[in-house]
């Protein structure tokens, strides 16, 4: 102050500056007998006593005094009590308790349990004694139980026996604040997402999604279900939800696929959340229908003659997945049975490859290798009400146009050998359907000789 500045003649009012060196360093200021102040200074040198006494007697007294640091700032403590002085230190860092306290309090420490967008009702009402129980007053320790949260909240065993690990271990709070969050769910997540993906990682980094593997709960349940995975409905039913082109063509068709209806479903053949195959397919193509019919796909092994589509294409080019109206879930119309009239309508599933003049056209030099002559011997035996299989195999043989070997007949399935035989211009058959025939493209025979 200014009056203390100036000094002379005021020996009860000066403005010292005490320097200690084993205690935490404090300036003293020393303003008159009925008001002294001890604020904490920082930066001071452990440089002894000293003074800054602005002319007072006190000063001048404490100039003279030569005597440790720890015993100076004993002293000093000693003048400023018996002038009743109010000393005023920093507030210390927060302690635990070590006594019994005002459970109603708690915020008054732990503020952060109330700093929600939601917060737990328990908490609002700071009934915190309604989950922490007392473990030891003097180390101010609690603990909960693990079906602490089940008091309040229906139990999941009483939703469904499938739970998820975490409610069966009683782990509410791995993906719950038990205090307050930014929704009501009081999840630790920002979304249900990015708190299922923490622990779930369901795309491994392949190239294609599923859309709903960003919503988890659209068909999972959290807590537990009636179904496996935490699905919310059966495997048959959650997946047609969503895609109800599929669930028509399962529920209407004629001739229906068994993986689609099966306890699997459509997860016999699709990946739920993500793939590296298009329409989420858990492996390419033929290879996933090979996987189960075991006959088509030892045929091929043996095969040396292969069908353009099974090649090039996949079994999806003459075959639908989910169900057909057709026979053997082919795509378009064919003859079920060996025997069948023939229509354009009825062969549409060949002709979407072939040209039907391969069957319509009665002579042809173009259309067909199968002739004799100019005679189109395809319209011979499918006008005859012959299906193409009565001498082809669908997927792969031994022989050139994928030619049968023998045709199994009858209720019986007994094998008629067919006996075809290629020569460079034309060929042959065995006594089977008619006595031996041959045939060359370049003139009419009639029975072996030329016309």
């Amino acid at each position: 102050p200014a009056d203390v500045a100036g000094g002379a003649g005021h020996q009860d009012e000066a403005a010292i500056a005490v320097h200690a060196t084993s205690l935490p360093e404090m300036t003293m200021v020393v303003r008159s007998k009925r008001e002294l102040r001890i604020t904490q200074t920082a930066g001071l040198t452990p440089a002894g006593w000293a003074a800054d006494t602005r002319g007072s007697d006190v000063g001048r007294r404490m100039e003279t005094m030569n005597c440790t640091a720890r015993v100076a700032t004993i002293c000093a403590v000693a003048i400023l009590a018996s002038a009743g002085v109010l000393l005023a230190q920093e507030p210390s860092s927060k302690r635990r308790p070590t006594g019994p306290v005002d459970r109603k309090q708690c915020a008054r420490c732990h503020p952060e349990v109330k700093a929600h967008a939601v917060t737990h009702g328990p908490v609002v009402v700071d009934g915190c004694a309604a989950c922490h129980r007392t473990e030891s007053v003097e180390r101010h320790t609690f603990s909960t139980s693990d079906r602490v949260c089940v008091q309040c909240h229906k139990a999941p065993e009483a939703v469904g026996p499938v739970q998820h690990k975490p409610v069966a271990a009683g782990d509410c709070v791995g993906c719950h604040n038990p205090h307050g969050g930014a929704n009501k769910a009081m999840l630790r997540s920002t979304s249900v997402n990015e708190l299922c993906l923490a622990c779930h990682d369901v795309s491994g980094g392949a190239k294609f999604a599923h859309a709903p593997a960003t919503r988890c709960t659209d068909c999972h349940l959290p807590h537990s279900s009636k179904h496996a995975k935490l699905l919310r409905q059966p495997r048959a039913k959650i997946c047609l939800e969503c895609h109800k082109t599929i669930r028509k063509a399962v529920a209407s068709a004629r001739v229906g696929h068994a993986p689609t209806t099966d306890v699997r479903a459509c997860f016999n053949c699709h990946a739920v959340h993500a793939s590296d195959h298009p329409s989420l397919l858990v492996d390419e193509v033929n290879p996933l229908c090979l996987g189960c019919h075991e006959d088509v796909r030892a045929e091929l092994d043996r095969a040396v003659h292969v069908h353009e589509p099974v090649v090039d294409a996949s079994c999806t080019v003459c075959h639908k997945s989910h169900g057909s109206d057709n026979f053997r879930l082919l795509t378009a119309a064919y003859p079920e049975t060996l025997y069948a009239e023939f229509t354009e309508e009825n062969y549409a599933l060949c002709f979407g490859c072939h040209d039907v003049e391969m069957i319509t056209a009665t002579t042809t030099t173009t259309s067909t290798g199968f002739r004799n002559g100019d005679v189109n011997l395809h319209h011979v035996h499918v006008g005859n009400r012959r299906t193409c299989r009565v001498c082809h195999r669908t997927h792969a043989g031994p022989n050139d146009r994928l030619v049968r070997e023998s045709v199994a007949y009858g209720r019986a399935g007994y094998e008629l050998r067919i006996g075809f035989e290629k020569t460079a211009d034309g060929g042959g058959c065995a006594k089977t359907c008619h006595a031996p025939a041959a045939y060359t493209r370049l003139a009419r025979l009639d029975d072996g000789e030329p016309r």
